[in-house]
């Protein structure tokens, strides 16, 4: 958010122009509307009075057109009147070539006068000019009075204006606090919230997964007391059935459904051995791996292990590593047709977090619209712990997932 200061100089950067042109035209414009309306009216008020003036020189003209001019006294008697009137500064009278004609007395011109000129004609025939110049200094010092009125009582309203306006600012700027804080504020509490229940959800999911491997190492027992002992026990039947059996094919029937019995117990005790496979907490995680790779490989399925330093890792981190990493390679040997997997584990002491990646070649999928193969239960054990697993792959580009946990545990 922009500081008090930067907003007061963007509006007074933006106002300080518009605020003087108000003064200035406030102050200047009703000044001017009356010095020239008064000015025009002094000047057709001149040209009256020259009119007039003109009009009695006009009469001596007619009656000496060659004279006319040299009868000063004449003339200085006909314009008496005019040159006499208090609000008549100067008469002045031309010839025909625009030379001055002696009235006896020149008046005296002013320095603001308002002239208005009128011809003097000689039977049809222009012989001269009368000019009558009207005092202007009366308007002169009206208009200056008002320009200065008028200028301070622009400058006090556009001073005004102004003030308004930074008060509208300040206002505005306290209004932006106020609700700057109650954001703030709120962000806080939702932060909070946020918090506790990511808390309880982290609480939850790992209480879940904790259940999950008690389940496992249930059934895996179940599977390896019950099921493993039953069937050992139904092939030791099958021997003792075929040995009493005489050659022939019953006695073939009965040796292939004992061979039948030996491929379900040992696909029994593999799915009891991944299902309670030795926790890492209970061993060192890297060995943990490298037997679970060892297992998992064969002639037609190879794995290529790249193992970092793994000392320190928490019992927490370390089994959600060594679970997540045996569902990715169950998938990759079941579901992606992959020749090989590549898997990268390690430490990242600066960070404080341990990656996992395994990668294959195989024919991929789409994550967005593949549920299951274990990817729930991968993406519940790194959130539990508050770490992110990333699954990358599309068709026929195979599969890289890549699970990020926290080193220090939860």
């Amino acid at each position: 958010m922009p500081s008090r200061v930067q907003l007061r100089a963007e509006y007074v950067g933006r106002m300080i122009a518009p605020t003087v042109l108000a003064a200035a035209l406030i102050g200047t414009s009703a000044p001017t509307a009356y010095y020239l309306l008064a000015r025009r009216s002094l000047v057709r008020e001149a040209e009256l009075t020259a009119r007039r003036a003109a009009a009695m020189v006009t009469s001596i003209a007619q009656e000496r057109p060659d004279l006319w001019r040299y009868d000063t006294l004449k003339l200085l008697g006909d314009l008496r009147e005019y040159v006499d009137q208090p609000d008549v500064a100067a008469v002045v009278l031309l010839d025909e070539l625009g030379r001055d004609v002696p009235l006896g007395g020149a008046s005296h011109v002013p320095e603001s006068p308002a002239w208005g000129t009128a011809p003097v004609f000689s039977h049809d025939r222009r012989v001269g000019t009368v000019g009558v110049a009207l005092d202007g200094r009366s308007v002169d010092r009206l208009a200056l009075a008002m320009l200065a009125v008028f200028l301070a009582l622009g400058i006090a309203l556009s001073r005004e204006v102004y003030r308004r306006g930074v008060r509208t600012v300040e206002e505005a700027e306290a209004r932006i606090r106020e609700l700057v804080r109650s954001l703030e504020t709120a962000r806080l509490a939702l932060k909070a919230e946020l918090g506790d229940a990511q808390s309880h959800l982290e609480e939850v999911m790992g209480h879940s997964l904790e259940l999950r491997e008690a389940e496992r190492t249930r059934i895996a027992r179940d599977l390896h007391d019950g099921v493993g002992q039953v069937l050992c026990g139904l092939r030791l039947r099958l021997d003792l059935l075929a040995q009493d059996l005489p050659e022939g094919e019953l006695r073939s029937q009965a040796q292939e459904t004992i061979r039948l019995v030996e491929a379900a117990t040992n696909e029994v005790r593999r799915a009891s051995m991944t299902l309670a496979a030795p926790p890492p907490e209970h061993r060192d995680l890297r060995g943990a791996i490298e037997t679970m790779c060892e297992r998992v490989a064969t002639d037609q399925f190879s794995v290529r292990l790249d193992v970092g330093s793994l000392d320190g890792v928490p019992a927490p981190v370390a089994t959600a590593c060594y679970r997540i990493l045996q569902e990715a390679l169950a998938n990759a040997a079941r579901h992606a047709s992959a020749q090989s997997v590549d898997v990268e584990v390690g430490l990242d002491a600066e960070r404080g977090e341990l990656f996992l990646t395994v990668r294959d070649e195989g024919r991929g999928f789409d994550p967005a619209a593949v549920r299951g193969l274990g990817l729930d239960g991968m993406q519940a054990r790194a959130l539990a712990l508050g770490g992110r697993l990333d699954v990358q792959s599309s068709p026929g580009a195979g599969c890289t997932i890549r699970a990020i946990l926290p080193g220090s545990g939860p």
